[in-house]
C-alpha cells in the first residue's frame, strides 16, 4: 500500500521518502492522495481499498525501522485529511449510475404512478433524509416550500424560521435547512 502512495508521490513529482517528512507536511499530502486516488485504468477505487491503503500505509509507518508513534486514521494532526478521506467515501457512495440505473429500469419515472410514487420517495431521501427513512413518515407538506430563481427554474427547499437551522418533527428528526431539492428546465424525466 505504501508502494500506491511512494508512486503518487513519484508522479506528482515529489520526493518518494515520505516517512521522514514532518506530520503536517505529510497530512497535507494525504489530502491531495486521498482525492486523486485511482486505479491504473483510472477508475476509483472502491470504499474497502480505500480503507486497506490507509491502513497498509499508516502500518508501514508504524512498523520497524520507521516505528512513527502516529495513527494517520485518528490523530488530531491528520484530522483535516481524514475529513478528506471521508469525503471521498461519501462520493463514492453518491455514484450517478446508480440513479441512472433507476430511471433505465423503469423503476422510477413519470410513466406510471407506482413509478411517480417511487420516484417521489427516492428524491426526497436523496435531498431532505438525515438518516435514510427514519423520520419519513412525519414528513408533511407543510415542511417544504418552492421557491423560483432568477432563471425562472423551480426549486423546493425545507421550511422554518430565519432563526432556525434545521426544523424538527416528531420524534426529535432534524431536518437541514440548507438542503434543496432542484428543478432543471428541460429536465429529462419530466413529462411536461
Amino acid at each position: 500500500m505504501n508502494n500506491l502512495f511512494s508512486e503518487w508521490l513519484a508522479h506528482e513529482k515529489i520526493e518518494t521518502d515520505f516517512e521522514n517528512l514532518e506530520t503536517q507536511k505529510l497530512a497535507e499530502l494525504f489530502k491531495c492522495f486521498y482525492v486523486s486516488m485511482r486505479q491504473q485504468n483510472g477508475t476509483r477505487y472502491g470504499k474497502s481499498a480505500h480503507i486497506n491503503i490507509r491502513a497498509g500505509i499508516n502500518r508501514h509507518l508504524i512498523s520497524p525501522p520507521f516505528d512513527k508513534q502516529m495513527n494517520i486514521a485518528r490523530d488530531r494532526d491528520f484530522q483535516s485529511a481524514n475529513q478528506v478521506f471521508i469525503g471521498c467515501l461519501r462520493k463514492l457512495r453518491q455514484s450517478e449510475s446508480d440513479t441512472e440505473k433507476l430511471y433505465t429500469s423503469g423503476c422510477i419515472g413519470t410513466h406510471t404512478p407506482t413509478a411517480l410514487l417511487k420516484e417521489v420517495f427516492v428524491d426526497l431521501g436523496l435531498h431532505f433524509a438525515c438518516r435514510g427513512r427514519e423520520g419519513f413518515s412525519e414528513l408533511k407538506k407543510t415542511l417544504y416550500i418552492v421557491n423560483q430563481d432568477e432563471n425562472g427554474i423551480k426549486y423546493v427547499v425545507a421550511s422554518c424560521n430565519e432563526s432556525e437551522k434545521t426544523i424538527t418533527v416528531q420524534k426529535g428528526h432534524a431536518f437541514r435547512r440548507k438542503k434543496l431539492l432542484c428543478g432543471q428546465s428541460q429536465m429529462m424525466t419530466c413529462s411536461r
